[in-house]
């Protein structure tokens, strides 16, 4: 945030009891969204920071996270498929909690 000249938000707190498929959904979100911060990056304006959007994963490494979230869900029952949906619900949950945190203070 220093690069922005703004101050860093107090931190959030994402409380969840944390199973093996929960955080497998908020491994998702995370790795998904440097999918969707170099789309964005791509048409972010120069006048704009865009460190966090460049977080690019290195090659084959977003498929290879989908292989593993594969081999651990498979044969696992509904009960871990909802459970790793609110870990990744959770984990948007959290981005707009932040996002909304930052900027509507500046909306007004």
């Amino acid at each position: 945030m220093k690069m922005m000249n703004v101050a860093p938000s107090s931190g959030l707190a994402l409380s969840l009891p944390w199973t093996a498929a929960e955080r497998w959904g908020a491994l998702y979100v995370v790795e998904g969204s440097r999918l969707g911060g170099a789309v964005l990056e791509k048409h972010t304006g120069r006048e704009f920071p865009t460190a966090y959007l460049s977080m690019k994963h290195r090659p084959g490494s977003w498929a290879e996270t989908l292989d593993e979230l594969d081999k651990e869900s498979a044969g696992q029952g509904a009960e871990w498929h909802e459970a790793c949906i609110s870990g990744a619900v959770a984990a948007f949950c959290l981005f707009e909690t932040a996002g909304r945190r930052e900027l509507e203070p500046q909306l007004g």
